[in-house]
This record gives C-alpha cells, structure tokens and sequence, in this order.
C-alpha cells in the first residue's frame, strides 16, 4: 500500500509538472513565472521522493538548492520588472 502511494504521487507530480510547463508557454511574463515555480516545486517534491524509495542521500540536498535557488531568481526577476532594479 505504501509503494503505491508512492508512486501515485509521482504521477500526480507528473501531471502537476506538465501544468506547470502549459502555463510557463502561455503569453505574458507572469505567466511564465508561476508556471516555472509549479515546475521547481514538483520536480523538487519528485526528487526527494525518488530519494526516499532508491535511498539517495543527496536528492534532498539538490531539491533544497533547487528550490532556494529558483525562489530567489523569481524574485530578483520580479524586481527587475518592477523597475527597482537589482
């Protein structure tokens, strides 16, 4: 029972990634921004996950830098467009 949770939830992260990658393709730049952070989150989630059942250790170090990492270049863009400025 447990395995097939699992592996739902991957599905699930599937079809979220695949969400995630429509609305990036969609006009307009904030479209693309939150397509892109739908994207991070789930592959981030997949990661760990994949992690847990082949016993990586270091998946959830990558998920973390990815997800620390794709945060910070979504609000540096955002402050970009604003006009802010770095």
């Amino acid at each position: 029972m447990y395995e097939f949770a699992l592996y739902f939830l991957l599905f699930s992260l599937g079809v979220s990634i695949v969400t995630g990658i429509r609305v990036a393709a969609r006009q307009g730049l904030y479209n693309s921004l939150v397509g892109v952070s739908i994207v991070i989150i789930a592959l981030a989630t997949a990661l760990t996950i994949i992690g847990k059942i082949y016993d990586i250790q270091f998946s959830k170090d990558i998920a973390l830098y990815l997800l620390a990492l794709a945060t910070m270049g979504a609000l540096l863009i955002s402050k970009i467009i604003k006009g802010e400025g770095i």
